[in-house]
């Protein structure tokens, strides 16, 4: 799942929500109440990291 959040965010960001929106489809489906929380608990990234992947997660509804 966290790599379909990988994907997801990053095609988010890069203005690909269709294809992003797949991704969190396929997320929600095996793990319902995943959240970028969950995804940032799982990878430490820097305040600066972190930002950008919450943007991308807010553009896909994850946030």
């Amino acid at each position: 799942m966290h790599i379909r959040a990988i994907a997801g965010y990053s095609l988010a960001l890069a203005g690909s929500l269709d294809q992003a929106r797949s991704q969190v489809a396929a997320i929600r489906k095996t793990h319902p109440r995943y959240s970028v929380d969950d995804f940032l608990r799982a990878f430490r990234f820097d305040p600066h990291g972190a930002a950008v992947f919450r943007k991308g997660a807010k553009l896909v509804g994850m946030a």
